[in-house]
């Protein structure tokens, strides 16, 4: 069986200038257009908190609560040239990942 995010879960990418590669619905309508969106102008605050985390504690794999929700979070870095790394992130609310455990238990 294939595990996925679903609706819930957020999978981006971003530098370590604060530039995220997102899907649309979370980049501001002002940060459109052919330029790479930044975390500060990304409106999802799953997606804010989780890299201010990662930045500040520089640990890849950690739960966080937001809106009284928990969330695990986990981050891989990528590096195309060497030179600029890149962080492929994914964050799911923990309920979803612990909730399809205890359903095949």
């Amino acid at each position: 069986r294939q595990f996925s995010t679903n609706a819930d879960g957020i999978v981006f990418i971003a530098n370590h200038a604060g530039q995220v590669i997102s899907s649309e619905e979370y980049t501001a309508e002002d940060e459109r257009g052919g330029k790479l969106s930044t975390i500060a102008a990304n409106k999802s605050e799953v997606i804010k908190k989780a890299y201010r985390l990662f930045v500040k504690n520089r640990v890849n794999h950690f739960t966080f609560s937001l809106d009284n929700v928990r969330y695990i979070a986990q981050f891989k870095t990528y590096s195309i040239s060497g030179a600029e790394k890149w962080e492929i992130a994914t964050v799911i609310p923990m309920d979803n990942f612990v909730g399809s455990m205890n359903h095949a238990n």
